[in-house]
């Protein structure tokens, strides 16, 4: 097999990804652009430059412009941030584990050469992603005839790509050196999610400002890209990790010896044993291999949501309280909006701002899809059929995979509730806990019913892939409606349809459990869930 096949073989399955992306991050913008246009923007003709850079309108361009920072500097940099984590990932912790890449060694090509081309496909991906996403945010001005001055897009979708390889290669050396794609996954999601949100915390505390410099965010946002241009300095910095960890990844697949390459070859043999002898009492249960799977996921997502989101952020708030009073009163209301914010002065607010409005739905949303994605990966291998030759219903087995997810589910929303209560009384914040309580569980029902999602598209398609886009486009289109539409009166309404309007909406951390909202989310997860089973068991596996 040729060099040139590997890299097809690499790239040709991902351009569904690449353009679902580049479509909605256009989406978002159109949206974005549209509502600002519907708001009165005339005070910003008289703004000085300042103040109009404060609010991200480049010079010299209209003021909708100002959502180009939040759907493509933001949502556009996470998304492609996390399909390189995704990605890197995948390539070679993946298919070690699907087995397809011991059966690609077995063909005259040396460990290098795989290495190096996949590398070279993640590289591709991210570029060719991020030239999409250039031509998107040029065409996203075309039809509200927008003025773009002094606006780089170009340049900020160069910044974004070299942002994230430098995720994607964070998650390729873990897996490449380890060859666990649960841990290279959790991993980088978790050097993503913690640099975005240290990136942003940190150079408002004067202790803090100098630690900032060692985060990659910090290094992609750090310059404002739209507004001044491309930071030659950062951007050769970024390039520079990625191609150290990319190389890593590299020179770990080629010292080490595959994980479990003599079982890997034998699929049929190795899944029958496992989920066989379980059935026939001679090992663990069918659960608790589910769960067992995502174990090194569970642990990194554990750590994050308790230690760092919950427990630091207790003390932390105690010693930047006026800082952050003070960003409280000059960031502009949309802004503190987008970023899912109400005011960062209270204990209430800095943690629903910090933990809970993003952070910790990222967190519940990738356990619930990692179950989900490894019922579609178990068709796509042939595990599952193989099981489904045993005295196992189709039934018992999607049942089985719901209340591994559940599970997992409600570990990371519990250990993120555990965390902010104990960051509550180390840091002496006057934040109720039942209040907190409450807010866990608004947290378990959107993870339940996103993960929900999920099952529902692996039970109806079968692939990995569906459900991990389903978890992805929910959860974040769900983001996005609910920030956006609140800010025009007359679209208010519209955000009732997303599932984080139902999470957030009644403010639980200030103001306690809504557990009509939360009741409304757990019932559609049962209906979505109540879904799956004809879906499931009424149609042929994919083979």
């Amino acid at each position: 097999m040729t060099t040139l096949a590997v890299l097809g073989r690499g790239l040709l399955p991902r351009w569904k990804a690449v353009c679902v992306i580049v479509a909605c991050i256009l989406a978002f913008l159109l949206m974005g652009v549209a509502m600002v246009q519907s708001m009165d923007t005339n005070i910003y003709a008289s703004l000085p430059p300042e103040l109009l850079a404060m609010a991200g309108i480049p010079a010299g361009a209209s003021a909708p412009v100002m959502s180009y920072t939040q759907m493509l500097g933001f949502l556009g940099a996470i998304a492609v941030a996390g399909f390189a984590v995704a990605v890197g990932a995948q390539l070679v912790a993946g298919e070690e584990k699907d087995g397809t890449l011991p059966l690609l060694l077995s063909h005259p090509i040396s460990r290098v050469g795989v290495g190096a081309t996949k590398a070279a496909v993640l590289v591709l991906a991210v570029g060719v992603t991020s030239l999409g996403l250039w031509g998107a945010s040029a065409l996203a001005s075309l039809p509200f005839d927008l003025t773009l001055g002094d606006a780089h897009l170009g340049e900020l979708c160069l910044a974004l790509g070299a942002n994230a390889l430098v995720y994607g290669g964070i998650a390729f050396a873990v897996g490449g050196t380890t060859g666990s794609r649960g841990l290279a996954l959790g991993a980088g999601s978790a050097v993503l999610g913690l640099g975005w949100l240290f990136a942003g915390l940190l150079p408002q505390w004067s202790e803090g400002r100098d630690l900032a410099q060692f985060i990659p965010w910090y290094w992609y946002s750090k310059p404002t890209v739209l507004l001044n241009g491309i930071d030659g300095g950062y951007l050769a910095l970024m390039l520079g990790v990625a191609a150290v960890l990319l190389a890593v990844g590299v020179v770990g697949l080629v010292v080490r010896d595959l994980r479990r390459a003599a079982t890997r070859t034998r699929p049929a043999r190795h899944a029958t044993t496992r989920w066989t002898g379980s059935a026939a009492g001679r090992g663990p249960s069918r659960y608790r291999l589910l769960v067992s799977r995502h174990t090194g996921l569970l642990l990194v997502l554990g750590v994050v949501m308790f230690a760092v989101m919950g427990l630091l952020m207790g003390p932390l708030y105690e010693q930047m309280a006026p800082q952050l009073e003070t960003a409280s009163k000059s960031l502009p209301p949309e802004l503190m909006q987008v970023w899912g914010a109400t005011d960062m002065a209270s204990p209430a607010g800095f943690y629903w701002g910090e933990t809970m409005s993003l952070m910790a739905p990222a967190a519940v949303i990738l356990a619930g899809a990692a179950v989900a994605s490894r019922l579609g990966s178990d068709e796509r291998s042939g595990r599952l059929g193989v099981l489904l030759s045993t005295p196992t219903t189709r039934t018992r087995m999607l049942a089985t995979a719901m209340a591994a997810q559940a599970t997992l589910v409600a570990l990371v929303a519990g250990l993120t509730g555990l965390g902010i209560w104990g960051g509550v009384k180390l840091g002496g914040l006057d934040l109720a806990t039942e209040n907190v309580a409450g807010a866990t569980a608004h947290l378990l029902a959107l993870g339940l019913f996103i993960g929900s999602a999920a099952l529902l598209a692996a039970a109806a398609l079968g692939t990995p892939a569906a459900a991990t886009w389903t978890a992805t486009g929910v959860g974040l289109v769900g983001y996005v409606i609910n920030t956006t539409m609140p800010m025009n009166p007359d679209l208010a309404d519209w955000a009732r349809i997303s599932p984080f309007h139902w999470y957030g909406a009644a403010n639980p951390l200030e103001n306690g459990a809504d557990w009509g909202n939360v009741a409304i989310l757990l019932v559609g997860s049962a209906v979505l869930l109540a879904a799956s089973f004809p879906l499931f068991t009424r149609r042929d596996l994919r083979v």
